[in-house]
């Protein structure tokens, strides 16, 4: 499984892209994605994706999206983990981090004097 965060939020597997649906699932998938393997409070996750003014049932609609958001995902992707909900996915899954990786890895070649590793590098990150 990847999630894909740069550019249109999506999550692919050997099977294709999943069918997510509105942009409040999406934004919440993308919320969890952002701290893998990290159980994020329900508050948390209610503040992150209404602010100052969530609606009053917005505990019961991420909890819907979540149940949602496991349809059409891997199983065992999305945990439950009191008190709150977390992605178990390895952060190079992320093409975020698999970016900030690349970055940072043709920053080191850079400095060291490798041009062309660090070239192939840049390169391999902006294509995500």
């Amino acid at each position: 499984m990847e999630i894909r965060l740069l550019g249109p939020i999506e999550a692919v597997s050997e099977s294709g892209v999943a069918q997510l649906g509105a942009r409040k699932q999406r934004a919440l998938l993308a919320r969890l994605a952002l701290d893998p393997n990290r159980t994020l409070p329900l508050e948390r996750l209610v503040d992150d994706l209404w602010g100052d003014d969530p609606p009053a049932t917005a505990a019961k609609i991420v909890q819907v999206h979540i149940s949602q958001l496991r349809k059409v995902l891997p199983a065992g992707l999305i945990e439950t983990r009191p008190p709150g909900y977390a992605i178990v996915l390895e952060p190079d899954a992320i093409d975020l981090f698999r970016f900030e990786r690349l970055r940072d890895e043709g920053r080191t070649a850079l400095n060291a004097g490798d041009a062309e590793t660090a070239a192939g590098r840049f390169r391999q990150a902006l294509a995500l």
